[in-house]
């Protein structure tokens, strides 16, 4: 899927996993270690109904 930053962290994307109504969860790699992660990306729709904008 690709690689993304979060913070100090580079994380390589490889396939999600899950979805439910506000996150997608995805398997990942951190570059640096080489660990197995999942990755929870929140949906722009839990901010919008939760007022977290």
């Amino acid at each position: 899927m690709g690689e993304k930053r979060i913070e100090k962290y580079l994380f390589n994307i490889n396939h999600k996993i899950g979805e439910a109504s506000y996150a997608t969860v995805f398997k990942g790699i951190n570059e640096k270690t080489g660990e197995n992660v999942a990755i929870k990306m929140k949906l722009f729709s839990f901010y919008l109904e939760n007022c977290l904008l």
